[in-house]
């Protein structure tokens, strides 16, 4: 019947035209193009002058992530481009380079921006009338090391337990959900995030003190100029 007919129909892995052909070519370029953004942004921070930053420390994880992410997912598609299972690229480290690639990337660019803005806000104004300091020495760069290796160690202990089901199966069974190293690696992550996080509030309440939260939890620029009235 038509009925049963269109449901075995919706029921089939597909990408749009369901076309093996069209999907790899897609995936090829997809794959490939993610490849070159990688390894420009590897070479940039190869070339880079000056001191490494959390930035550049993280946004060098994110090229590699990048590039594993484009090698695994092309060696993926080309064999089986359809279907639900493939959508992140491979399987078990597709999901987990991707989730990697994307973190590193906002908690790189945070460790500038939320520095930057406090900066701008509480010493761009006394350039040249007193000493200020950098912004990369607004942030603990004792505790960014340390959420970074926590972060880092914790994102490879979750691809080494996704890429291989018996270092997944090390510890205890029936206590940990998951396993052992999936579980510690799931465990080093929130704790990189949560010192990422203190050490940008820590940012915020040092430099920036309690009249900038007030500004911008209220948006109003009167208090701004009369703290800066203040200052100067």
């Amino acid at each position: 019947p038509p009925r049963i007919r269109s449901r075995r129909r919706a029921r089939r892995p597909g990408r749009l035209v369901e076309q093996e052909a069209v999907a790899a070519v897609g995936g090829l370029f997809v794959a490939g193009g993610a490849a070159v953004a990688g390894a420009v942004l590897l070479r940039r921070i190869r070339d880079a002058t000056g001191a490494v930053t959390p930035m550049l420390s993280r946004y060098a994880v994110v090229a590699a992530a990048t590039i594993a992410w484009s090698a695994t997912a092309f060696a993926t598609w080309i064999r089986t481009p359809l279907g639900a299972g493939v959508r992140f690229g491979h399987p078990a480290v597709g999901p987990v380079l991707l989730g990697a690639l994307v973190g590193f990337v906002v908690v790189g660019s945070l460790y500038h921006v939320v520095p930057f803005i406090v900066w701008l806000d509480r010493y761009a104004d006394r350039v040249g009338l007193e000493r200020v300091p950098a912004i990369d020495d607004l942030y603990d760069a004792r505790i960014a090391s340390v959420d970074l290796a926590a972060t880092l160690g914790g994102a490879l202990l979750i691809l080494a337990a996704a890429v291989s089901p018996a270092v997944a199966s090390l510890g205890p069974d029936g206590l940990l959900v998951g396993g052992l190293v999936h579980t510690a690696g799931g465990a080093l992550v929130v704790l990189g995030a949560l010192l990422f996080a203190g050490n940008m509030a820590g940012t915020v309440i040092r430099h920036g003190g309690p009249e900038m939260l007030r500004r911008s939890g209220s948006g109003s620029t009167v208090d701004s100029e009369a703290s800066d009235a203040a200052d100067r």
